[in-house]
């Protein structure tokens, strides 16, 4: 790496660090769902969200193993989770800047690039602090691809095959590049004459297919819950998704379009190669047939996300969890078409700094990006749930939609109302689905009725007087909820954020001693 790549290297590290430093103590309250998982499982419950109950509520298998292993040496999962999302983010930054190692038509100067890119694009910077398994994965999707498509050797494939393994084990849609790769192994089969494709193919079910069958035995679901409380993939989903997709393409439109033009110069370099070789040229021989190849897999992994992600109907939370693990592979692809459109230096450098601009003026004016800062309920979640946790008897249950923060805090038996660790309300039909806010249209309020939970919550994490989501509505309007509960409101002072005491009040109904029903 040439001095100006360190300096960029370590100028992107700063800026990441100085920035989730602006937006501490911003986490995802998703990531409390992990923790608790974790410590379940630590203590001997197993991986579940509330003991005897096997339900998986959680995304990323690998992450919700990595958090269960470090918790059984009782370790802060808090602490842990930004401290390794720091190490990966560095290392995913550090990869990024190496690109031209792995891919030989992406010169110095543009994986150098692709570094600053990446750490000024919104959709990545804020993932070291949330407590979730998105930088993780961007690693492993980077790590995997350098590494896979640089297989030549027969323990090569197999490491490739384990790698590709991870990357799924970790988030589903891992399953996009892995694809890709295995394409990619196919053509060079038939290229090199060799057994890789077979090599890798074996090593990942080596290691998924014992990973599958005790998921499916553990949780009996093809799928985890989430998938179940979030995606229908109908029409209304489709028309959520693009929208997600557009505020998305705001934030990072220049590289996005840098990215796409991506395609047309892999396509011709692929078409030039294919008359080389009917001329009888060889395919090893031309790097920039290689390396277009190879960024063709990392082509289409993003397309492909893109694809689903639209499908699926998008998210609701701040900071595009979805598009986050693309962040690195745009880049990669974009300052590719950057150094073909721009021939001359000062005219890729003017670009670049067009594009850099452009993220970093986002962190301002993106309501999904600057929102985070004013975003931060792990003080109130944790005061909260320490109050529940007073309030209650060890065997009280609490009935709430945000299921990560209060219940960690609690210790109480929750029923996830949006249904994320709950299969029931994960299950139920909902008309026109797709068409509400993003993983928040389940709910039953008569069944969480049905369970008697000692504590309701509506809305968010504050809590709520009036009902907000499914479940708060069909509670608020039985005549039961309005005979048996009794609204209740404890203030609550977060800590200082600021240079000021941030007190809010928390609203919850608790159930009446002698409710009879």
């Amino acid at each position: 790496m040439r001095l100006n790549g360190k300096i960029i290297v370590i100028a992107s590290i700063i800026f990441i660090f100085a920035y989730n430093l602006h937006i501490y103590p911003w986490m995802m309250d998703d990531a409390f769902i992990f923790f608790r998982y974790a410590e379940n499982f630590a203590s001997g419950e197993g991986f579940v969200y509330n003991p005897g109950e096997c339900v998986e509520g959680c995304t990323s298998f690998l992450w919700m193993l990595t958090l269960g292993a470090v918790a059984l040496f009782k370790f802060d999962l808090l602490v842990f989770s930004k401290v390794l999302n720091a190490i990966l983010a560095c290392l995913v930054i550090i990869l990024a800047a190496g690109s031209h190692k792995y891919i030989r038509c992406v010169p110095p100067e543009g994986a150098a690039a692709a570094a600053a890119l990446t750490a000024a694009c919104g959709a990545f910077a804020p993932w070291l602090s949330s407590g979730m398994e998105v930088v993780l994965f961007s690693f492993l999707i980077l790590f995997a691809f350098f590494y896979s498509t640089g297989a030549k050797k027969p323990v090569e494939y197999g490491v490739s095959g384990v790698l590709c393994a991870l990357v799924v084990m970790c988030r589903p849609e891992g399953v996009f590049l892995v694809l890709p790769i295995f394409v990619f192994h196919y053509i060079n089969h038939f290229h090199r004459r060799d057994r890789g494709f077979y090599i890798s193919l074996f090593k990942f079910a080596y290691v998924y297919a014992p990973y599958f069958l005790w998921r499916l035995w553990y949780y009996g679901g093809l799928m985890p819950n989430t998938v179940r409380a979030k995606v229908g993939f109908g029409y209304s989903q489709a028309a959520r998704g693009a929208e997600y997709f557009f505020d998305y393409f705001l934030l990072a439109a220049p590289l996005l379009l840098f990215a796409a033009a991506a395609g047309f110069y892999i396509f011709s370099d692929l078409k030039k190669n294919a008359r080389d070789e009917a001329c009888g040229v060889s395919f090893n021989g031309d790097e920039a047939a290689a390396g277009a190849s190879k960024l063709a897999v990392l082509y289409a992994f993003v397309i492909l996300n893109i694809i689903f992600v639209i499908a699926a109907g998008g998210d609701f939370m701040y900071g595009f969890r979805f598009f986050a693990h693309l962040t690195a592979p745009i880049a990669i692809l974009a300052v590719f078409a950057l150094e073909k459109i721009f021939a001359a230096r000062r005219y890729f450098v003017t670009a670049l700094i067009f594009v850099i601009s452009y993220g970093l003026i986002q962190f301002f004016v993106h309501p999904e990006i600057y929102g985070i800062s004013n975003s931060s309920p792990v003080d109130f979640g944790r005061e909260a749930g320490f109050f529940l946790k007073t309030e209650g008897r060890p065997d009280a249950v609490l009935a709430i939609n945000t299921a990560g923060i209060i219940p960690y805090y609690s210790k109480l038996k929750t029923i996830d109302m949006l249904g994320l660790t709950d299969v029931h309300i994960a299950s139920a039909a909902v008309e026109n689905f797709g068409a509400g806010p993003a993983g928040h249209e389940k709910g039953d309020g008569g069944y969480v009725l049905q369970r008697r939970p000692d504590f309701i919550v509506f809305g968010n994490f504050e809590g709520s007087k009036t009902p907000i989501y499914r479940s708060d509505r069909q509670i608020f309007e039985s005549a039961a909820f309005q005979s048996g509960y009794e609204a209740k409101v404890h203030r609550i002072t977060a800590g200082v954020r600021r240079g000021g005491v941030d007190e809010r009040y928390f609203h919850y109904f608790e159930r009446k001693k002698d409710w009879p029903f």
